[in-house]
């Protein structure tokens, strides 16, 4: 017997298969929408403007989302205008389970997310004492959970595995797959940080043991690492380097072990 809640693999088509059953009930997968925002941002295939970067973080969260079982019904992106902004979340909010946004949620002028978030329908949380990721917000906006992340793409990437990816497999009724665990620094790490610095690592195991260190850089607006990075890390806030075999919490990423 297959249990409830079994996220069906080959094995368990193959065994439905063997008994004959062509149908099962299922859940549907999670509906999400993306926006990116950003007057700075060019659409991919666009022709290069001085001043300008390409839409990376869209494409970043359009595999996140389907490696984390989710189904995007709606992708846009939009230049720095609140009242777009507005039309694109009443919109997508219509048919969406979650919607996920990048960009715009700091406190500079442009910063219209953060200013829908707290006008909301409930604000969850803001102004997170970590980096990089700060800036991640989680909002409901008409009933539809908003899950607002860096417009970094490092913090992106660290928001999302934090934040979204366990509220997404939720609404698909899984467990995330994100699986933490204490593991040891294996190399220095000397900068001092008054918040949490949460950094994209690699790991190793010896002897039924995680060993960890940092892989690339530790900027937010990073990204050479990310196809790298097997796990995150924690740096807890400190006036003084943490000690290397320091024991740290630590994320290993799916799809990635």
């Amino acid at each position: 017997m297959i249990p409830e809640n079994t996220v069906l693999n080959p094995g368990h088509i193959s065994l439905l298969t063997a008994l004959n059953v062509q149908e099962v009930v299922v859940y549907q997968r999670p509906q999400v929408g993306i926006i990116t925002t950003g007057t700075e941002v060019l659409a991919p295939g666009a022709p290069a403007e001085p001043g300008k970067i390409y839409n990376s973080n869209g494409a970043l969260l359009q595999g996140l989302v389907q490696e984390a079982g989710g189904r995007i019904i709606a992708q846009t992106q939009i230049e720095d205008d609140y009242d777009l902004l507005l039309e694109n979340l009443k919109t997508m909010a219509k048919d969406c389970d979650l919607i996920l946004t990048t960009g715009g949620v700091s406190v500079g002028d442009f910063d219209f997310l953060a200013i829908a978030a707290k006008s909301s329908q409930k604000l969850l949380f803001n102004k997170l004492k970590m980096r990089p990721g700060s800036v991640t917000t989680g909002f409901i906006f008409e009933d539809t959970p908003i899950m607002a992340l860096s417009g970094n793409p490092g913090a992106c990437f660290t928001g999302f595995y934090l934040f979204a990816e366990p509220l997404l497999r939720k609404l698909g009724h899984e467990a995330s797959r994100v699986q933490a665990v204490t593991a040891t620094l294996a190399k220095p790490y000397d900068k001092t940080n008054g918040y949490d610095r949460i950094l994209r690592g690699t790991y190793y195991q010896k002897d039924d043991h995680y060993f960890v260190e940092l892989v690339g850089s530790d900027q937010s607006g990073a990204l050479g690492n990310l196809g790298s990075s097997t796990c995150l890390f924690k740096i807890p806030s400190s006036n003084k380097p943490i000690p290397l075999h320091s024991e740290v919490s630590t994320w290993l990423l799916p799809y990635k072990w």
